[in-house]
């Protein structure tokens, strides 16, 4: 055997404790071969035998689960005749038995953490994860140095480290799954706080960042309960893509309830100007947009204080207020609009009643009776002022005139039809006027003869003196007259019943006329000719005075004719008036 030059006067036994033994045979001597067995087991392991091969001058540095594969490898050394390094060789068995233990205990660790890692991976939330952590990373730890510590200290040290180091590694894998899973439930549970704000809540910036606050304070305490003591897992990222998730979701929510608290703030607008302008549509006034631009004016200087109240727990920008109030003042003018635009199809109508309004009602809104109390320039006045303000509507509901820009609704070529039409119908109003009028002045002028009064009083004063010295009868008599008075004054006052009134006391008093006196008078001049005549109008009046019989021709059929028509036309629809003149003249 070669020896190195350090060991070339060394022999055996320096290294090796040689000791040689037999034993009886088994079959021959059954007895004394249980003895020496015996005997040479206790050299092993009985310390205290004084031929015990591991005596204290010997170093016991080879565990003894470990002494086999120590044992082989150097004999395999010898075997295969290379250098027999000891120190290498406990080495080598430290390594592979701090390996085995190790592999064993990280097996243990992840079969104790294998239901907690199914439960993460499926999305739940383990509780007191980091509890569960500690007490296995401390378990196998404990377990590693019982069965590391027999074997070189600092291979087991870094074989320790690479256990804690794995099982960490393991540990983190598992943590941040479960920080993902409390990150959705943190997300879930802002999404339900903010789903529970009312939509007129009246602090939404404080109530969005209360529950922020809320949710981020849930992910920080699960974060710190499933951490493992001691170690710092980065989670800086999550942390910055969580706070970016509820800062959007707010961000759409806060908008969200603004956008309503606004629609809401704008149709209460849109409703208080629909309201204050309609007084003045009504009016039609000619300086109506006017009053209605400085309505408008008026109210978009208090749009910025309206805003700031509404809207102040939302923590808006100015840029913010400023645009919501620039909206309200574009919703305030296209309610305007909007309002305009529903009068064209109905202007007709509108024009027809504000005519009727001014010509054939008084101001109590009864119908107007023209009789011989009034004056022919008054009768031309009230058509005058009556017909001007109507055909002002034309020109005023005909176009929006808010700012600059005037946006045209309703045609020339359709006003001036419209105005058209409507003239016919107010002129045979005004001449209808005139006719009756004229029956006032007439029927005023037809005496009572003298000797119906003496004739009423002798045929009657047996019946006046029976009622007189009857007080029964006087009292029926009284009653009677009573009623009588209040029927006849209800029916003249009342709107439709009165007309039909007037209509059959006229026919009634028509029976007993005598023919117009030599003094009756006619309205041979038309007052529009004047001031609102127009030649297609000037034709037809005249047209019609030629085609027209005299009081003193035809006046019987002249009062029938007159009064039905004006006891019917107000009684009729809007619809209906249009008809009226034809009627009135075939009646004639």
């Amino acid at each position: 055997m070669n020896l190195p030059e350090a060991f070339a006067d060394s022999k055996v036994t320096d290294f090796f404790v040689l000791a040689f033994t037999g034993l009886p045979n088994f079959d021959l001597q059954r007895g004394n071969f249980v003895t020496e067995a015996d005997r040479l087991r206790r050299r092993f392991v009985d310390a205290n035998d004084p031929d015990n091969f591991f005596r204290s001058t010997q170093q016991c540095d080879v565990p003894g689960d470990g002494l086999a594969q120590y044992i082989t490898g150097v004999w395999t050394a010898i075997r295969e005749n290379r250098d027999l390094d000891l120190p290498t060789q406990k080495e080598m068995l430290a390594n592979y038995r701090c390996d085995e233990i190790k592999d064993q205990i990280l097996a243990a660790a992840t079969r104790e953490l294998g239901p907690s890692l199914n439960a993460v991976n499926r999305g739940e939330i383990t509780e007191n994860l980091g509890e569960l952590f500690s007490n296995t990373l401390l378990a196998a730890l404990a377990g590693y140095d019982g069965d590391a510590a027999r074997y070189d200290a600092q291979i087991g040290e870094r074989k320790r480290e690479e256990l804690r180091s794995m099982l960490e590694d393991d540990m983190s894998a598992v943590f941040h799954q479960q920080t993902f899973n409390i990150r959705r439930e943190a997300q879930s549970t802002f999404a339900k706080y903010l789903n529970e704000i009312p939509d007129d809540v009246e602090d939404c910036a404080q109530t969005i960042k209360d529950a922020k606050a809320r949710a981020r304070e849930y992910m920080e305490n699960k974060t710190a309960e499933s951490r493992l003591s001691g170690v710092e897992w980065s989670i800086d990222v999550l942390m910055r893509e969580f706070d970016s998730s509820l800062e959007e979701r707010a961000v759409t929510v806060r908008d969200d309830i603004l956008h309503k608290q606004f629609a809401a703030v704008r149709m209460d607008v849109q409703k208080s100007v629909q309201k204050a302008i309609f007084p003045i549509t009504e009016k039609a006034e000619e300086n109506m947009w006017k009053e209605i631009r400085s309505l408008l004016a008026d109210k978009a200087s208090e749009y910025s204080s309206l805003v700031t109240e509404k809207l102040r727990g939302f923590a808006c920008s100015d840029d913010e207020l400023l645009s919501f109030q620039q909206q309200l003042i574009t919703a305030a003018a296209k309610e305007v609009e909007g309002y305009v635009r529903t009068v064209p199809p109905l202007l007709k109508t509108k024009m027809r009643q504000r005519f009727d309004e001014l010509f054939r009602y008084d101001e109590k809104r009864r119908p107007r009776v023209w009789g011989r109390k009034h004056t022919l320039a008054q009768i031309d006045t009230a058509f005058s002022e009556a017909r001007a303000a109507a055909l002002l509507m034309a020109d005023l509901f005909s176009s929006v005139c808010l700012d600059e820009q005037t946006i045209t609704i309703l045609s020339e070529e359709k006003c001036a039809e419209l105005m058209e039409l409507l003239k016919l119908d107010m002129d045979e109003a005004y001449r209808g006027a005139l006719r009756e009028h004229e029956m006032a002045i007439e029927r005023a002028q037809i005496p009572v003869p003298w000797w119906v009064w003496p004739v009423i009083a002798i045929l009657g004063f047996n019946e006046f003196w029976a009622i007189l010295t009857s007080p029964f009868l006087l009292l029926i008599v009284i009653v009677g007259l009573a009623i009588v008075i209040y029927f006849v004054l209800s029916l003249h006052d009342h709107p439709l019943l009165g007309n039909a009134w007037r209509f059959f006391t006229a026919i009634s008093s028509s029976a007993s006329r005598t023919p117009a006196v030599a003094g009756s008078t006619t309205r041979d001049d038309h007052p529009q000719e004047e001031t609102h005549s127009h030649p297609r109008h000037h034709d037809r009046e005249s047209s019609l005075r030629a085609r027209r019989p005299t009081p003193s021709e035809n006046n019987e059929s002249q009062c029938v004719s007159f009064c039905i028509a004006h006891s019917i036309l107000p009684m009729c629809t809007a619809e209906d008036r249009v008809e009226a003149p034809s009627i009135q003249l075939c009646l004639s």
